[in-house]
């Protein structure tokens, strides 16, 4: 072709008539063939819709009066799909009315027949210029939407990691706080650094020390069903490169227990991943957390108690999870050698089983028989005082569940040497509610399902009342019975009774405190025992040190009593013998 010669100005494209009379569509098909378009042809509405649905088109030559409908129906449905297409419309019955309506419909020309052949050129022309530049004008906006995009994203992102960046950090936490008060959420911020990075940047350079950045930021962004490590990315988790070799993360709707575990396994995944360091050593961080409102009520205070906690950490010797608590403003390198001292014996008492357990009885009160010991767990390590210290310490570390399987490990040993009739309690934080293991038919505690009440403390920690009676009714079909505690310290306990349906519930021992003294102590506990036992509850009173107590409870009709008044917690092989055979 030389220079000179051009094509027709339907080259490429493709057409659509849609007209009931042959020899219209005979002649469009001939002359639209000429202009360079590929054309085909239907006779009724429902062809061209069926068509149209199948196929791309470029331009539709529609006549307005089909047998089986309007032309327009079909443009004002191409219309609502954003078809890339043209439509003109041609009519031998026109008249003014018609033509409102279509153009109204944005149709591109309108014809009336019989057709003139000169004029439908330069008209049709005039439409495939118009399809030309609509199309380029969209693909010019599409890419200008594009760079735009790409521009904010600069705005937003840190170049390396392709985290979030500093200044953007702190406009998605005002707005988490924000959103957090709207709801009444909790959440937490978290801060996370690469220990030693300086010396790692040092020793393999620049270029590895970026690469580590890179790969530690992809850890974060990861697909969970991509991962092949225990920390999942949720919609609930937002990352940032705060500065450095420090990360921000965001857990939204997350309180302290719930953060400190995600926290943790994020921690756990970083030390596990392969970073192809030439002398393998594995790469450690440390994190330092806080939460929302309790630690911080603005951005300020949040960010400085999550730094507090991270500076805490770094000097205890990095390579843990430190949470914040307020002895850290007060006295903080006191209290970050403590936590740090905490987390370490924690560790020591996992890898070498320095626990014990004592059993105290539960007895009941029609009889004096013994119905049950409850299991109170004993660190042996001497950097826990009492078991509460080795508690808050596995809970602000995240490793609440870890503690929970090894203590189910050894809860049991004393059940052969126990009556069959004998049942024990066993203690269960919330979060090992969702731990899987406890479903597992082969563990050490499933083997004596029959007899075991899994005892659920700590239930003002209880957020997801739907999930957690889910769960309890899973591990009733093993063979479990559930066991509420401290009912009646507050509305949350009260709530619980009525979502969870426990088969046990033990009374708050304030409750019991106070029933020696009549009056709305003694009522409230009356009905609440009323209410158990109309419901199918049986009720425990824990907590009974003088016979007064004892006298008081039992005269509210209370199935079971637990107390030093009856027995000290004492090893399990102790046997058990009624006050009155004493």
């Amino acid at each position: 072709m030389t220079a000179e010669q051009v094509l027709p100005f339907g080259t490429g494209l493709r057409a659509l008539v849609v007209d009931d009379e042959p020899v219209i569509r005979q002649l469009l098909e001939v002359v639209l063939g000429d202009f360079g378009f590929r054309v085909a042809s239907v006779a009724d509405l429902r062809s061209a819709r069926e068509r149209t649905a199948l196929e791309n088109f470029d331009l539709l030559m529609i006549d307005k009066n089909l047998p089986d409908g309007s032309g327009l129906e079909l443009c004002q449905a191409l219309r609502e799909a954003k078809a890339d297409c043209k439509f003109v419309v041609m009519s031998g019955y026109a008249n003014l009315t018609s033509a409102v309506e279509a153009f109204q419909l944005s149709v591109a020309d309108y014809f009336v027949k019989p057709l003139d052949l000169t004029d439908l050129q330069a008209r049709l022309s005039r439409v495939i210029e118009l399809l030309t530049l609509s199309r380029q004008n969209r693909k010019l906006i599409t890419e200008l939407t594009s760079k735009n995009s790409e521009l904010e994203g600069m705005a937003v992102r840190d170049p390396l990691t392709r985290l979030f960046n500093h200044g953007h950090l702190h406009e998605v936490l005002l707005q988490e706080i924000a959103r957090s008060q709207r709801y009444s959420h909790s959440f937490a911020l978290a801060l996370l650094d690469i220990d030693g990075f300086r010396r790692l940047n040092e020793k393999h350079g620049h270029a590895v020390g970026d690469r580590i950045l890179r790969q530690v930021s992809e850890l974060m962004r990861e697909n969970s069903r991509r991962s092949d490590v225990n920390f999942r990315v949720t919609e609930q988790l937002v990352a940032a490169r705060y500065g450095g070799d420090v990360f921000a993360v965001i857990l939204a709707e997350t309180d302290r227990a719930a953060a400190a575990i995600k926290l943790e396994s994020l921690r756990e995944a970083v030390r596990v991943k392969n970073f192809e360091l030439s002398d393998g050593v594995s790469l450690t961080t440390s994190v330092g957390y806080a939460c929302f409102p309790e630690d911080g009520a603005d951005r300020e205070a949040l960010l400085d108690a999550a730094s507090r906690a991270l500076r805490a950490c770094k000097r205890a010797g990095g390579d843990q999870l430190v949470g914040y608590t307020a002895e850290l403003r007060e006295l903080e390198n006191a209290g970050a050698a403590q936590a740090a001292a905490h987390a370490k014996a924690l560790s020591r008492s996992l890898a070498a089983g320095s626990f014990r357990f004592v059993y105290q009885p539960i007895v009941r009160v029609k009889d004096s028989a013994l119905f049950a010991y409850e299991a109170l767990c004993r660190p042996t390590d001497e950097g826990f005082r009492h078991v509460g210290e080795l508690l808050e310490t596995a809970v602000r570390t995240g490793r609440i569940r870890e503690l929970g399987r090894s203590l189910r490990r050894i809860v049991v040993d004393p059940m052969p040497q126990l009556d069959q009739q004998v049942s024990l309690f066993v203690n269960l934080h919330p979060q090992d509610l969702s731990d899987d293991q406890l479903l597992e038919a082969e563990t050490h505690l499933s083997r004596w399902a029959q007899r075991v009440v899994l005892e659920v403390t700590e239930t003002e920690a209880i957020r997801d009342y739907d999930r957690a009676r889910s769960r309890i009714q899973a591990l009733r079909q093993h063979g479990f019975r559930v066991a509420l505690d401290d009912l009646g310290s507050g509305y949350s306990s009260l709530n619980l009774l009525a979502q969870l349906e426990p088969d046990f519930v033990k009374l708050d021992m304030e409750l019991v405190r106070g029933v020696r003294m009549a009056g709305r102590t003694a009522r409230l506990v009356k009905h609440l025992v009323e209410f158990c036992r109309e419901e199918g509850f049986t009720t425990v009173a824990e907590g009974i040190e003088t016979e007064e107590e004892l006298q008081a409870v039992t005269d509210l009709g209370v199935d079971l009593v637990q107390g030093y008044l009856l027995a000290r917690p004492a090893p399990a092989f102790c046997g058990w013998t009624p006050r009155n055979k004493r």
